[in-house]
C-alpha cells in the first residue's frame, strides 16, 4: 500500500456563507499550479485527479486540522459536498452546531484561517524534471479527506540531520528524493544509483577495519560483539550495493 500525504494550498476563496446556517466553502487543491518545494521535488495536480473519488462515492470527511476528532462535514451524511471545477477541487461543507464549530467559522470570517489542506494516495503520477528540479504530476489520487488547516501540512526534513550528513559528503535531498521516488514506482536511473553508491562508500569509512584480538581476554564477549554488529553493518551495504542493479532500496533498512 502507498503512502497516505497531504498537500496545502493558500485557498484564498476559502469563505463562510450564511449567518444562521453557515456554509464552508473553499478548494482544498487546485490544479495547474506550482507546489511549494517539497523538500525534493515539486508537484502539479491535473485535473480529473478527483473524478475517480467522486464517481465512486467515496465516504469523505472534511476536518479541522485533519484532526478525526473535529469533524466539519461528512459526505455520507449529506452535509459535504465536492466537485471537480475547471479550478480545482471545490467543497461545500455545513459545519456542526458546536463550540468549536462556532469558532471555526468566525476564524474563517476573519480571515485568520484562509488555508486547506486534502490527504490523499497516489493512484497514476508521472515524473520529471524541468529546469533542474524534479517535478510530479499527479493524474489520477485517492481522496481520503480535506481539511480547514490552521498551518500548510508540507513534508519538513530536519535541519540538523541534513547538516550533519551534507557534512559527511552525502547528498541529503538527493537521497529522499530517490527514495520517494523508488518507494512510489519510480525507476531508479544511472545517476540516482552513482549518488547511492558515493552515500555507501562514505557510510563504509564509519566501519571497523580490523579483526578484534582474539588473544585479549577482557572484556572479550562485549567487543565481539560489537564487532559482530558492525560486521553485519557493513554486509548489509554491501546488499544493498549489489541490490541496486535490481532497482531495489535496501538501503532505507539502515
Amino acid at each position: 500500500m502507498k503512502d497516505k500525504e497531504q498537500r496545502s494550498f493558500k485557498a484564498t476563496e476559502l469563505r463562510v456563507e450564511g449567518d444562521q446556517i453557515p456554509t464552508i466553502k473553499g478548494y482544498p487543491a487546485v490544479f495547474n499550479v506550482m507546489s511549494e518545494n517539497l523538500g525534493y521535488f515539486r508537484e502539479i495536480v491535473r485535473p480529473g485527479a478527483f473524478k475517480k473519488t467522486i464517481n465512486d462515492g467515496a465516504d469523505i470527511r472534511a476536518l479541522f486540522n485533519h484532526n478525526p476528532n473535529f469533524v466539519i462535514a461528512r459526505t455520507k451524511s449529506n452535509t459535504l459536498k465536492h466537485t471537480e471545477d475547471d479550478k480545482g477541487l471545490f467543497i461545500e461543507a455545513a459545519p456542526p452546531d458546536a463550540t468549536w464549530a462556532r469558532d471555526l467559522v468566525s476564524s474563517i470570517k476573519r480571515g485568520d484561517i484562509n488555508q486547506m489542506s486534502f490527504s490523499f494516495e497516489t493512484v497514476k503520477d508521472r515524473w520529471g524534471t524541468e529546469n533542474g528540479e524534479r517535478i510530479r504530476e499527479l493524474f489520477e489520487v485517492r481522496l481520503f479527506d480535506v481539511s480547514v488547516v490552521t498551518y500548510p501540512a508540507y513534508p519538513q526534513t530536519s535541519v540538523s540531520a541534513r547538516s550533519i550528513l551534507t557534512e559527511h559528503g552525502i547528498e541529503f535531498d538527493a537521497i529522499a528524493g530517490i527514495l520517494f521516488r523508488s518507494k512510489h514506482g519510480s525507476e531508479i536511473n544511472k545517476s540516482d544509483h552513482e549518488i547511492i553508491n558515493r552515500s555507501i562508500e562514505i557510510l563504509k569509512q564509519f566501519l571497523p577495519k580490523s579483526e578484534p584480538d582474539k588473544n585479549h581476554s577482557d572484556g572479550g564477549d562485549s567487543k565481539g560483539s560489537q564487532v559482530k554488529s558492525l560486521v553485519s553493518l557493513r554486509r548489509r551495504l554491501e546488499l544493498a550495493e549489489r541490490g541496486l542493479n535490481n532497482h531495489k532500496l535496501i538501503f532505507g533498512g539502515l
